[in-house]
């Protein structure tokens, strides 16, 4: 469907329409009509939607908002249902729910939501083995969560726009016939609906729950000769009795060059849908509390101040016949006498009576909608006592007149506890005393925790590890506080808490020692001994009898079990090109089934430990039963790829010139690599460029293992006579590049030639020979960086040329 937007207010020969907006979609654009349908743009909404999407229509919400129904069309691709949040005033949509169909999946068109806010879309699902296409009318109760309930099954050939809802009936518009198909509220078919006029869409303006007049847009000619000619640019809007299919036409529009298609709906479309309209009680009309249709939520908390509304402030109530009373019921009370419905501000004419515990009924001698509405905005729910049961809370009520018993409606509300741990206490024990719930010593409430903590976790107090003197019980309300008990405790200290403690595991070459620290008339050892302390190194079965000074005996035994040992399977990896990329990798089996690995005393969380540079690895290989063996491992890391080579060079132009390198530390060059690429290359022993144009290139060396060392070399043509400044040699070269020899143009004289280091000071200077051994005074200067400055004449033109740079030294 194409859309646009038209608001429009009718005045009608029979009755005035209130004030109340019919949107009107279609023709991709948003329009705005007045009550003689003069038509204005208004916005569109393809300038705040992406592309690829097609409108399958626009529907109200019950909670008040617009919601656009879009679908993307991709032939092949996944396809979503997308749902919008429309402003039309301000031409916004808000993107609200992305919906991903299942596979094979399309949305065809019938957008439109009932009064459970349930969206209705037309589907055609794909069965992924057989292929097949089945058409469904579908809808979504949830789409943060959505689920596709299939709800009628339809004919391929079933072509409509849209679907259509009274209390009692449902209607789908077809597109390509005269027919609009009548169905119960269960979807069986009850009749057929032949037009004369081709209908477009349908909506419901509810002056009030039973005040539901119907609309539709249409064209002046039938469904026949539109199929054959296609949308006039005339569009009718007209009253439409269903029951009796006659159209009474209100106003027409003209569209112009704007080819009209268009659907119908309003904001309280949805409540034509809602079987309830003849007594509506709906306590939270917006469902601002998220329990749509007629439930009211509270979330607040309450604590010592309790006395809730049972309602929201728009509550909305209509009946078609005057309502005679209100039942409510509190269900659930857990203090009777503290719990119950009161009136704040009793309004006039209502009379609140309490039946029983539970149980009121509201009465108004005038029966207004708006008397039992401000009525049920003054009840309130009441909880008077100082101790209550948390939790919540639910009022229900239910309207009645001569026309029905209405529905069931309720309101929640939380109920928050006022805390209380109890009272303090003081308890005198034995070294070995059990109690399994310590709280109940408080009589507080349950819930509550320990501090400290009891060894347990929990309410169990074992005084042979719950060593404190005093602890502390304490019950805490997130919103109404909390509470705190005290329970001393007094010891029998004559009486020891363990002898020998918990079983132990020994590793093969240690030695334990168990002492009984206790003071003891006795001390009875198995192999007969009589000391308080013993050494223990096998793997066995040992105890102690011990006699108190108050004539107490205790026993106690010791198992002791040999410790397993773990000699790990460590696998190591070298790092490579000068990185920290070295690995050590323990077996993932045994690490997993030992207890832990510590390399360099840092304990690893995974069997691969990556990232490592050079050095000496201590690891500490903890097994299961806790016993330790120590490895050193070695990482060394392998010669990395370096190279010497001139940063810069002058070459003749349009001649080849050779450029020499040395691969230092032993490591050969595999590939060299050129940026740009352009007239230089590689002969695999020395790289030659060509003269075309001065050009800075960056070259790259790559070692077999794929380690780089990167250059840039500067490469400036000589366009007539060459003069080339060397930037590197090495007076141990076997290559020839023993002596730094500048290529000087025979066009050229030598000034002089001087050679500095890099403080500054002058170590050679010639002005005959401009070549340089390395040497100052005939000593071997050593590997570094100098300076050199040449100063030459042109010997015909007098012109004086002065050059500086750089020349690195390598033994």
């Amino acid at each position: 469907m194409k859309s646009f937007n038209i608001y429009i207010i009718l005045l009608l020969s029979e009755f005035t329409i209130q004030a109340q907006e019919i949107t009107i979609f279609g023709q991709r654009s948003s329009w705005h009509a007045d009550a003689l349908c003069n038509v204005a743009f208004a916005c569109d909404y393809r300038l705040h939607i992406s592309g690829g999407q097609t409108n399958i229509g626009y529907a109200y919400h019950p909670n008040g908002s617009l919601w656009l129904v879009t679908t993307t069309n991709a032939p092949g691709l996944i396809q979503y249902l997308r749902i919008y949040d429309v402003n039309i005033d301000l031409c916004q949509y808000v993107l609200l729910y992305d919906i991903e169909l299942p596979p094979g999946w399309k949305v065809i068109g019938a957008a439109n939501i009932d009064h459970l806010g349930r969206l209705y879309v037309r589907l055609h699902q794909r069965d992924l083995i057989t292929n097949e296409i089945i058409p469904t009318l579908s809808r979504i109760a949830n789409p943060a969560n959505p689920t596709f309930e299939a709800v009628l099954y339809t004919d391929i050939n079933h072509k409509f726009w849209e679907v259509h809802f009274t209390p009692d009936r449902i209607y789908l518009i077809d597109n390509d016939k005269p027919f609009i198909r009548v169905y119960s509220t269960d979807f069986d078919l009850l009749d057929t609906l032949i037009m004369d006029k081709h209908i477009w869409g349908l909506t419901s303006f509810s002056l009030g729950c039973d005040s539901i007049i119907t609309y539709t847009t249409h064209m002046g000619y039938s469904t026949e000769i539109f199929r054959m000619i296609g949308p006039d640019t005339m569009m009718y809007i007209s009253s439409f009795d269903l029951d009796n299919n006659v159209l009474t036409p209100i106003c027409n529009y003209w569209m112009g060059d704007n080819v009209a298609n268009t659907n119908l709906t309003s904001p309280l479309e949805f409540l034509s849908s809602d079987p309830e309209c003849d007594l509506l009680i709906d306590l939270d009309r917006d469902n601002s509390t998220g329990v749509y249709p007629y439930d009211y939520l509270d979330s607040t908390d309450y604590c010592t101040t309790l006395e809730a509304p049972i309602c929201d402030p728009d509550v909305y109530i209509h009946a078609s016949a005057p309502l005679d009373s209100i039942v409510l019921i509190i269900s659930g009370i857990q203090e009777p006498g503290d719990e119950q419905l009161i009136l704040s501000g009793l309004p006039t004419g209502i009379t609140f009576i309490q039946k029983n515990d539970s149980t009121y009924i509201l009465i108004s001698s005038d029966p207004a909608d708006s008397i039992y509405q401000k009525a049920l905005l003054a009840i309130r729910y009441l909880h008077s006592g100082s101790q209550r049961t948390p939790g919540p809370r639910r009022i229900i009520l239910q309207g009645f007149n001569a026309i029905k018993d209405g529905v069931l409606i309720t309101a929640n509300l939380h109920i928050s506890r006022l805390p209380f741990a109890g009272d303090d206490a003081t308890l005198l024990i034995c070294t070995d005393t059990l109690i399994q719930d310590l709280s109940s010593i408080t009589d507080g409430q349950p819930g509550g925790y320990w501090s400290p903590l009891l060894s347990g976790g929990g309410n169990a107090f074992d005084s042979q590890v719950d060593q404190a003197s005093t602890y502390q019980y304490v019950i805490i309300d997130p919103v109404c506080g909390n509470d705190t008990a005290v329970v001393s405790i007094n010891r029998d200290a004559s009486a020891p808490v363990d002898l020998l403690g918990d079983d132990q595991v020994l590793c093969a070459g240690d030695t334990m020692e168990v002492t009984i620290s206790q003071n003891a008339l006795n001390i009875l050892w198995d192999d007969g001994s009589t000391d308080t302390s013993r050494e223990l190194s096998l793997a066995g079965t040992y105890w102690v009898v011990l006699e108190t000074s108050g004539g107490c005996t205790y026993a106690d035994s010791l198992l002791i079990t040999e410790g397993q040992i773990w000699n790990p399977s460590i696998q190591t990896k070298d790092p490579i090109c000068n990185l920290s990329n070295g690995q050590i990798t323990i077996d993932p089996i045994e690490f997993q089934q030992h207890q832990s690995i510590l390399i360099n005393g840092a304990l690893i969380n995974s069997p691969n430990l990556g990232s490592l540079t050079e050095g000496i690895y201590d690891i500490t290989a903890v097994s299961i039963d806790g016993c330790v063996t120590n490895t050193s491992v070695s990482l060394t890391n392998q010669p990395i790829l370096s190279i010497a080579v001139d940063t810069q060079t002058i070459v003749i132009q349009d001649l080849w010139e050779a450029v020499e390198y040395i691969e230092q530390n032993n490591v050969l060059v595999a590939d060299i690599l050129f940026d740009p690429a352009a007239y230089i290359r590689w002969t695999g022993s020395e790289i030659e460029i060509f003269g075309d144009q001065d050009t800075p290139y960056e070259i790259t060396f790559v070692d077999e293992n794929g380690c780089t060392d990167v250059h840039v070399l500067n490469v400036l043509v000589e366009k007539a006579q060459g003069i080339y400044l060397p930037n590197i040699f090495s007076p141990s070269s076997i290559a020839g590049n023993d002596v730094w020899t500048p290529s000087i143009s025979e066009h050229y004289a030598l000034e002089v030639l001087r050679i500095y280091d890099r403080w500054g000071n002058m170590v050679y200077q010639s002005t005959t020979d401009a070549t340089w051994d390395g040497s100052k005074d005939g000593k071997e200067c050593q590997t570094g960086v100098f300076v050199y400055q040449l100063i030459l004449k042109h010997m015909a033109t007098g012109e004086r040329k002065v050059m500086m740079g750089d020349i690195t030294l390598i033994r």
